[in-house]
């Protein structure tokens, strides 16, 4: 339900968008001397790009209405400005400068947020431990342990599956001991094809400990429109020796406990209590990965050592970040917190949803040494 009324906002954002564009195109010079002053020739004119505004729409519907509502407010605040402007001077311009301003500025923000969204950087971080990780006999690269973690790839958003293969080599590269992937591996758009060269990629990572996933709210698709079932990603990634971890708690290698919960937003998710009510928190070094991160009150009172999360974005664009902040929608939008015996980490994430742009945060994969105290 919450997917369709955020659908239909688009559509009435854009016909709202459509309107205002056609009103303000008309008022640019080169309009005007090709009208010749005909007022019906003027608003024909202006309607050409806005109707290639909604061709395009139709293919990616999401994108283009939230650029150009930035561009909308911020083409309002140009007017403002030139208005305030006018009233100081008390002059008027034949030039439409709000207009081009407008639109230079929402060129460079969105050029700059393109930049942001595909440079993909590596967060390294250090957490602390007083316990023995025993990996019976497994030659760690670091002792006790480095992890790299990944969220919110949303296959097909900013690059495909082929592009996600040199990510996976990149991120191998630091060696690391095992591989977490805390939720959204896939979009809903996401093609079948896109889903298998990404699983492959996954499948050519080989770190000793192994690569443990827990499912994000678009891992399991809001729609019934992609070319391939939930069983079908799951299958992937079993052949791939990924392991899947839907409301699970698992002892790999003896010596630390890894914890995946199913998506908050899935009704049959348990609580964190009933998932580690056998894990003996006091000796073993245990890891959760959820990938919204609104429970961390449970979760640290649990005592688990790591909570690894994602699903923000680290805010995407600005100022969206600023508003969940204020309204404290998640219980971090970006980075580390402790609470007691507990460290969570929230990752922006190495890709956004929707569109392919960052402004309010970095696309990142994290590498997670963990160190005796």
């Amino acid at each position: 339900m919450g997917m369709y009324i955020w659908y239909g906002f688009l559509i009435l954002m854009g016909l709202v968008q459509a309107v205002y564009f056609i009103f303000r195109i008309k008022r640019f010079n080169f309009v005007q001397k090709l009208s010749r002053g005909n007022k019906k020739i003027q608003y024909a004119i202006a309607t050409i790009p806005v109707l290639a505004l909604f061709v395009l729409a139709l293919f990616k519907m999401v994108p283009v209405v939230i650029v150009t509502m930035y561009m909308m407010i911020i083409w309002m605040l140009c007017d403002l400005v030139a208005i305030i402007i006018r009233k100081f001077t008390k002059k008027s311009c034949k030039i439409y400068w709000a207009g081009i301003a407008a639109i230079v500025i929402t060129v460079s923000f969105f050029g700059y947020g393109y930049y942001k969204a595909h440079h993909i950087v590596k967060t390294e971080i250090s957490v602390k431990t007083d316990k023995k990780i025993d990996t019976q006999g497994v030659t760690l690269n670091k002792k006790p342990l480095k992890i790299a973690l990944f969220s919110d790839s949303h296959v097909g958003t900013m690059f495909d599956g082929k592009k996600f293969q040199k990510i996976c080599k990149d991120i191998m590269k630091n060696n690391p001991d095992m591989v977490v992937i805390s939720g959204d591996y896939v979009d809903d758009d996401t093609t079948r094809q896109d889903m298998i060269d990404a699983t492959k990629a996954l499948g050519e990572m080989k770190p000793k400990l192994g690569k443990y996933m827990a499912f994000g709210n678009h891992d399991g698709a809001y729609f019934n429109y992609r070319d391939f079932s939930t069983d079908d990603l799951r299958k992937e990634l079993k052949k791939n020796n990924v392991t899947l971890l839907e409301d699970e708690t698992i002892m790999p290698f003896g010596g630390f406990f890894m914890v995946g919960r199913k998506d908050k937003g899935n009704k049959n998710r348990k609580p964190i209590s009933e998932l580690m009510k056998d894990v003996d928190t006091n000796k073993y070094y245990t890891i959760v990965l959820d990938h919204q991160p609104n429970d961390f009150d449970a979760e640290a009172k649990t005592k688990a050592d790591l909570v690894l999360c994602g699903h923000t974005h680290g805010g995407q664009l600005i100022p969206l970040g600023w508003m969940t902040d204020i309204f404290h929608t998640n219980d971090c939008r970006y980075g580390e917190v402790k609470r007691g015996n507990t460290t969570f980490f929230t990752s922006s994430g190495i890709a956004g949803w929707g569109l392919p742009f960052k402004t309010g945060a970095k696309s990142e994969y994290v590498i997670i040494n963990v160190d005796h105290k």
